[in-house]
């Protein structure tokens, strides 16, 4: 049988009620089943085999029994369907060979009849997972993007209500609205385009597209944007020693100009950042604004955090490895300006042919990016989904926190602590508000001058009265048979193990 089936006659399609109509109609008149069948548009002879079947039973089937061979029924693999969704939102999808060793286990803990090759393979058919894939549009076979573990595991309650904790009343101090709201983030290009995708011979063994060299120079762009939509001009940090002023040649009116040997952001470069944000936000003790952005070293280092202070910039810093979920610039604006940037750069090529792109030409084909990329609507929609403007403490549904979910543990039930058995931390890079540790937790010196052991109910709790909501796990998808047993209760959800209260391999490092 073909993989893909084409039907090439209608036999078998007529439904159960117009069959059992039309069998009616033959035994309680006179009229003949010839008769019958012209005026209903069907065979005669099958109409006279069903004739044949209702006349020794009125309650048997009138169409093809086309599911005898069926392993699943519908609200099974609808089960199925649910737990292979919640995998993938997880960041722990199975793969096709996966998916179906799963469907074999599924049907011989139900004790369901199956092929023999699925015994004898121990795994099910090809064809019926393309088959479950057609039936199932909701699902599709993906490339996943690689996300590391920690970025999996912190994007979690706590740490966003943490930093919206700290957030909301900066925001209510000030009480300005969105202008005095801005994003910081930086972004590197090199001298090498990504190529696109060309017209070309067909069946060409090898297509060719002409680049800047085999390996680019980097070139940082440090962008500040405003919540209103606003963008201050950039500033370009470039691979040299020194710097001199040719490198920005085309760039955008106003950018600031930097260098370093690695083309990367120093706390040196950065205070002079800070210094360009003041020049053109007019900045003060009294017109105070708010700057997030990420905890790179480069970011807080001393001198840069008492210049913010000394002239009215409040520094919030986003929760570590959460950039792409609360980072307005990397929602909305970066994902374009790389495009725009691209195709810059290929125009460049296509216009100059034999030369290459060096720094020289950089400032001018990523101001001109960041020009089309940095729009009113790109930024204000990245303000607005990272929930950082208009404040919502909310933006952030439960389905997102699902793959934190893989490592969190259950708050444990105790009475509260005393004063004296308690130490008061502040949460780095996070919060600066005092946060309640139990006198157990690792490197904490409890009352009596020990150090104390990880202890299985020493987790942090959120301090300020907001409400912080709780990651929920996938419910349970029963199907209408009692005896169903589905994936989530046979195999369960991905989870680590702990053992005294500690993760099994490094799924959650410095987070336990």
């Amino acid at each position: 049988m073909p993989r893909t089936y084409k039907r090439k006659t209608d036999a078998g399609s007529v439904p159960h009620g117009a069959m059992l109509e039309a069998v009616e109609l033959v035994v309680t008149s006179e009229l003949s089943v010839r008769k019958v069948a012209k005026e209903k548009g069907l065979s005669k002879s099958v109409l006279a085999r069903y004739v044949q079947k209702y006349k020794k039973d009125k309650g048997c089937r009138m169409s093809p029994n086309y599911t005898h061979s069926q392993v699943f029924t519908d609200e099974q693999e609808k089960s199925l369907e649910v737990y292979l969704g919640n995998c993938s939102k997880m960041f722990h999808g199975l793969t096709p060979h996966k998916v179906r060793a799963l469907a074999f286990e599924m049907a011989k803990v139900n004790s369901f009849p199956m092929p023999k090759k699925w015994v004898e393979n121990k795994l099910a058919g090809a064809d019926w997972l393309n088959a479950f894939l057609k039936r199932h549009p909701g699902l599709s076979i993906r490339c996943p993007e690689a996300t590391s573990v920690a970025r999996a595991t912190a994007f979690n309650p706590f740490n966003i209500s943490a930093f919206f904790d700290v957030l909301e009343p900066v925001i209510k101090r000030l009480n300005s609205g969105g202008r005095v709201i801005y994003n910081l983030d930086e972004t590197g290009s090199t001298t090498v385009q990504k190529v696109p995708k060309v017209v070309a011979i067909k069946g060409c063994k090898q297509v060719g597209q002409v680049t800047s060299r085999e390996r680019g120079e980097l070139v940082t762009m440090c962008a500040i944007v405003s919540a209103t939509g606003n963008t201050i001009p950039p500033a370009f940090i470039f691979p040299r020693k020194n710097f001199p002023e040719c490198l920005m040649s085309g760039a955008p009116e106003g950018s600031l100009g930097l260098a370093y040997p690695s083309g990367w952001m120093t706390s040196d470069n950065f205070l002079k950042v800070l210094e360009h944000v003041v020049k053109n936000t007019n900045c003060s003790q009294e017109n105070q604004i708010i700057l997030t952005m990420d905890n790179h070293d480069s970011h807080i280092a001393w001198d840069s955090v008492v210049f913010a202070k000394d002239h009215g910039i409040n520094i919030v810093t986003l929760p570590p490895h959460t950039s792409n979920r609360t980072q307005p610039l990397d929602l909305s604006v970066f994902g374009p300006f790389k495009s725009f940037f691209n195709k810059a750069a290929e125009s460049w090529m296509l216009k100059h042919p034999g030369k290459t792109i060096t720094i020289y030409q950089m400032a001018e084909l990523m101001g001109t990016a960041w020009q089309k990329a940095a729009t009113l609507l790109n930024i204000t929609a990245g303000f607005r989904v990272s929930g950082t403007w208009p404040f919502d403490f909310n933006a952030f549904d439960m389905a997102g926190y699902l793959p934190s979910t893989v490592t969190d543990r259950e708050l444990p039930e105790k009475e509260p602590m005393s004063v004296n058995s308690a130490v008061v931390n502040n949460v780095s890079g996070i919060d600066q508000s005092p946060a309640i540790i139990d006198e157990g937790a690792v490197g904490v010196q409890n009352s009596e001058g020990a150090v104390g052991a990880q202890n299985s109910e020493s987790l942090p709790t959120p301090v300020s009265g907001s409400a912080m909501p709780t990651p929920v796990r996938p419910s349970s998808h029963s199907a209408s048979a009692s005896s169903y047993m589905s994936p989530e209760d046979f195999r369960g959800y991905p989870k680590v193990s702990f053992v005294f209260n500690r993760p099994v391999g490094p799924l959650r490092g410095d987070f336990c």
